[in-house]
Order: C-alpha cells, then structure tokens, then sequence
C-alpha cells in the first residue's frame, strides 16, 4: 500500500505499544530495551529496561512439550514465539496468539482417541473387540510362560431368550446389558469383551482354573436372570467354558480348551472346566 504521509518515531512505538501481538526489543547483548503493553499483559510482568531478555521469557513462558516455537503464557494461552535480528545488532522477539492452534490440536487429539477406541472397542458394548481381545491374551500367555504366573480365560456364551413378562427385548439390548453385567463383576485387572455376536471373552491374570470356573458358575446365575433398562425380566440360557493356562500352552490351545469347555456346557452343564 502506498504511504500518503509519514509516521513520527512516536507514531510509530504508539502503533507497536498498541499491537495485537506482543512485542519486546533487546540490544545486542540481550538486555530489555522496551516491551510493549500485549507482552506485559501475556507475561504478566512488566520488564525492567536493562533486565536480561531471557530470564524475562523463562519466567512468563512455558514450552509447549513436542511444540518448537511454541509456549503458554501465564494465562495459559498458547503464544508462537518469533525472534528477528535488526541491522544494528539489536533483536526483537514476536509473540503470536497461537490459540487457534491449541484449539486444532486438542480437535486432533480428540479424533485420533475415537479413531483408536473404534479400532479396538465393540461398538454396541463399549467391550474390547476380538482383534483387541487376543492382543491382551497374548500379552498375558506371553507372561505366564515368562514367570509361571497363573492365567485362566472363560467363554460365555449367550443361549435362548424366553420371556418371563412384557415386551419382548432384541438381542443388542440383551448383549448390551450382559456386557454391562460382566463388567461389573470383574476385577480391575481382569479384561472382558466381546469375542462374537453372543460371545464374549474374560482373560483373568493370576487366576488358578478353579477359581475361573467358581467366577464362570456365578457369571452363569447372575446372567440367568437380565433386566435390559427398559424391558421387562428375561429368562436367558447362559454357558461357559474355561480353561487355566498350563506350561508349554500357546494362546491358540488355551482357547481351544475353552472352545470345548463351552461345547461341553451346551449339552446341559453351566459351566465347564478343561
């Protein structure tokens, strides 16, 4: 744009005190000539002429981890820092309302916790998926082989829906409250999803078999008897196998044991230990 009159060196550290950007200028050996009034507000702390440039910044900033440029102000906002060298030898520093950024970050953030929860949950459930599901048994057999630990996994499978009252309930509301019901039940350190449409799997670290088919006998009587929210009482065939983890076994073969516990419980027991 072309100048129609010129700006008096007053004029012109009015504009700079008066930007929307903060602004402070050093001399060559980094002592604090000037600052204007955006970096007194950001810094929350007006500069002394003469102080170190520096020790000014590290007080009123904090990196950004994994940022280059960036920091947060006292404020907390996020600030882009600039640093220009002037022909004279003296030097200004920028700082830039990096807000925005912050905002699209977070935004990224957020995206790629969805993006990872659907890659590894059960999307009706909230319960890890199959293909999380063996990624933890394997981490734990993986343990067990390493220090003897104990490990035992249950299957349960969800039967036949009868109806004791009401309004018949589909089968996502009965899953979706099985798995809510199994969740409630288990450790912390216990993991529990859902393996197949009426499957669903519990990895059990530093449980003897006995005790998995103790837990497996109760899950059974507990499931027996759901109330979907919303729906009426059920009456639900419920089966598991379990099986604990014995030296030398892979994952593969202590879920085959499982596998033929369960088949073994659809021909009449609730629960079955191999």
């Amino acid at each position: 744009m072309r100048m129609t009159g010129e700006i008096t060196p007053e004029g012109l550290e009015a504009l700079c005190h008066q930007a929307p950007m903060a602004l402070l200028l050093a001399d060559a050996e980094g002592r604090l000539l000037w600052a204007n009034a955006q970096a007194e507000r950001w810094l929350e702390a007006q500069g002394q002429p003469g102080e170190p440039l520096e020790g000014l910044l590290e007080r009123g900033l904090r990196p950004v981890l994994g940022e280059a440029d960036l920091y947060q102000g006292r404020d907390g906002r996020w600030l882009r820092h600039f640093a220009v060298t002037l022909p004279d030898g003296r030097y200004a520093v920028y700082l830039l309302d990096a807000e925005g950024e912050r905002q699209a970050a977070m935004d990224r953030h957020e995206l790629l916790r969805a993006l990872e929860a659907q890659q590894t949950r059960d999307p009706l459930t909230g319960l890890y998926n199959r293909p999380m599901l063996m990624q933890l048994l394997d981490s734990q057999v993986s343990r067990s082989r390493r220090y003897g630990n104990p490990l035992s996994v249950i299957l349960l499978e969800l039967g036949e829906v009868r109806l004791l009252e009401g309004v018949e309930a589909g089968v996502d509301e009965v899953v979706l409250a099985a798995g809510q019901a199994l969740r409630e039940q288990l450790r912390w350190v216990d993991q529990v999803g859902r393996f197949a449409e009426r499957l669903f799997l519990l990895v059990l670290p530093e449980t003897p078999a006995e005790a998995a088919l103790e837990l497996a006998r109760k899950l059974v009587r507990r499931l027996a008897l759901l109330e979907p929210e919303g729906r009426s009482r059920l009456q639900l065939q419920v089966f598991a196998g379990a099986s604990g983890w014995h030296r030398g076994d892979d994952l593969r073969r202590l879920l085959s044991r499982a596998e033929e516990a369960l088949a073994q419980a659809r021909q009449g027991e609730g629960a079955v230990l191999l």
